[in-house]
């Protein structure tokens, strides 16, 4: 759609800068391809995917710029779209679309319109017309912990509509909540949002010199400065690593950005789905201990599992800390996340959320007091369980309880963690 000038809005719209804490780790110039509106990332293979600005087909390219693949695009020729390439399977208006699939999301004419377009023969494998949208829509992403996906509209709506981000279910497209980027002073021309692996939004323009950073329902957390020579930003896609971005321009540059904002001490670590089945199943142990009492507990929720530290496959300083459990067997086991993401299947007295792909970790040992298997306060150790590329893993432990506290079985089991192991 047509757009003021950059002139005009540079002297117009400009947010206030930031800290400069981004670094250009790679660029590429695809001689063949004009003004880029979409840039996406495959999360496995690091491939970089990008559209052309009213162009037929979506481009794949090495990480160096090296052309490898296209596939058509879906729907009419836009400028307002984006691209995406999820990183675990989702439900897409009623159909289960697997990892790896290409996300063409349309937001040229009317409400915005998301594709589901298998990368290598181009098929389009399901369709959503979401609810939002007023032929503006220029960027989207998946939220994976929120199982939501997130659009932004540029500024050329006005009023209400201008700036806009929402969430929307991928199943009806209803749209769950919005807000307005203006209300931080930051205005979307070309633009575009991802999700950091701390789960909150980061947002691109091409009319601002920063990336401005939201929690997913809208507050403002900050703003980062761009690089010397990064400008006129439309699109934004994350790589595998937690601080690791591409984002494309207008004038047809990608650049790899380090030092995206991370999530701290607890990177690429997210809950994920509950051990237990249900309060009264088998969420206690020995009686009198700690959360482990029937009686005494009005609220048993059963052993606990937190993960801190970087999850990368170059420096193995994942930990993950087991808590709350009886004094008894346990262990860990990882596996991929299930079909039914963030529900589990059930197991014994409880829920195992890591439904395929399962391998255990370490024999059995004692729970408590063990730097294996720590109860609350004990030492936990390193753990990455034989990951050797990158991609999500789910963690969890498995422990003994008595007989007299279970409904169906002997064991339990705790919550889930869900882990983005990075290069």
């Amino acid at each position: 759609m047509r757009r003021p000038s950059l002139a005009f809005l540079a002297l117009t719209g400009l947010a206030s800068f930031a800290t400069a804490d981004l670094t250009v780790l790679g660029v590429f110039d695809p001689a063949h391809l004009g003004n880029l509106c979409g840039i996406a990332v495959d999360p496995v293979t690091g491939d970089v995917w990008l559209y052309e600005c009213f162009g037929p087909v979506v481009q794949r390219y090495s990480s160096t710029g090296t052309f490898l693949s296209e596939v058509f695009r879906a729907g009419e020729a836009a400028n307002d779209v984006d691209i995406e390439i999820i990183p675990e399977a989702m439900n897409l208006g009623g159909t289960v679309i697997p990892a790896g699939t290409l996300l063409f999301i349309n937001g040229e004419m009317g409400v915005a319109e998301v594709y589901a377009i298998d990368p290598a023969s181009g098929a389009v494998l399901s369709t959503l017309t979401t609810a939002f949208g007023a032929s503006h829509v220029v960027g989207g992403a998946l939220h994976r912990s929120r199982d939501t996906l997130f659009l932004i509209q540029d500024g050329i709506p006005f009023g209400p509509l201008a700036n806009l981000v929402a969430e929307i279910d991928p199943v009806t497209g209803a749209v769950l909540g919005s807000f307005q980027t203006s209300g931080a002073g930051f205005e979307i021309t070309y633009g575009d949002l991802d999700v950091s692996v701390g789960g909150n939004l980061l947002v691109v323009s091409s009319s601002e010199s920063t990336i401005a950073e939201f929690t997913p329902t809208g507050a403002f957390v900050r703003e980062i400065a761009l690089p010397t020579g990064v400008t006129a930003l439309s699109g934004i896609g994350s790589t595998s690593s937690a601080v690791d971005v591409w984002v494309g321009s207008n004038g047809g540059n990608a650049w790899r950005l380090g030092g995206a904002p991370g999530c701290g001490s607890a990177c690429d670590i997210l809950p994920f789905c509950s051990g237990d089945t249900s309060v009264t199943d088998c969420p206690c142990g020995n009686v009198g201990a700690p959360r482990h009492g029937c009686a005494s507990s009005v609220s048993p929720v059963g052993g606990q599992l937190v993960g801190v530290g970087q999850p990368r496959l170059s420096a193995d300083t994942l930990v993950l800390q087991g808590s709350d459990m009886p004094n008894s067997s346990a262990l860990y086991f990882q596996g991929t996340t299930p079909v039914t993401s963030g529900q589990g299947a059930v197991f014994g007295d409880g829920l195992r959320c890591a439904t395929t792909a399962v391998v255990r970790l370490r024999t059995q040992q004692n729970a408590a007091g063990s730097s294996q298997y720590p109860d609350a306060g004990d030492p936990a150790v390193s753990v990455r369980g034989g990951v050797t590329v990158p991609g999500v893993r789910i963690y969890q432990v498995w422990y003994r309880n008595a007989a007299a506290f279970c409904t169906v079985s002997t064991f339990n089991l705790t919550n889930a963690v869900s882990v983005t192991w990075g290069a």
